[in-house]
């Protein structure tokens, strides 16, 4: 898959963008769990260094990256089992990020305030948490966006290659420079 000059552009772009051109459902979703998968990545190479990677565990209603004390969780489909999906995740004790898709943030965040007044959760919508991802890695390892960007969508292809996923869902990058 082509995506235009992401080399310009910023974590978020490139999500919607990528995320625009895929047609199924499924694949969205496929998609979406290869991008939070090479953010978290590029979490484990630039600010967690010393951090085991986490275990990841897919479900038909959820995705979790597990790290000792954090969990990462994805929900691609948001109604109401996404309060027993964060109870049961919430319940061992760790603090938990909630990723959701494009335009369900506001939602979410309103419900969970609903049900649970001024309590501490988190919620991103699944292009803000890439582009403060991006924009964090970058700034803690001095790396240019380019470079940044450039990282993680090698992770992405890498998770897409290892994946039963259709390879149409891998990105094009530009050849790299070989050294002489």
């Amino acid at each position: 898959m082509q995506l235009s000059d992401f080399q310009r552009a910023n974590g978020a772009s490139v999500t919607l963008e990528l995320l625009t051109k895929v047609p199924s459902v499924s694949d969205r979703t496929t998609a979406s769990v290869a991008l939070i998968h090479a953010a978290i990545q590029l979490l484990l190479a630039t600010r967690w260094k010393n951090v085991k990677p986490p275990k990841l565990y897919e479900n038909s209603g959820y995705v979790m990256w597990k790290f000792q004390h954090v969990s990462y969780l994805f929900i691609p489909v948001v109604d109401d089992e996404a309060f027993n999906i964060y109870e049961s995740v919430r319940r061992r004790g760790a603090t938990v990020f909630m990723i959701v898709p494009s335009n369900h943030e506001f939602l979410v965040r309103a419900a969970f305030e609903q049900r649970y007044g001024k309590a501490k959760f988190y919620v991103s919508a699944l292009e803000d948490h890439m582009a403060w991802r991006v924009m964090w890695a970058s700034l803690d390892e001095g790396w240019s966006y380019e470079k940044t960007i450039e990282w993680w969508l090698q992770r992405y292809n890498a998770f897409i290659t290892t994946r039963s996923a259709p390879l149409w869902l891998k990105i094009e990058l530009p050849a790299m420079p070989t050294a002489s």
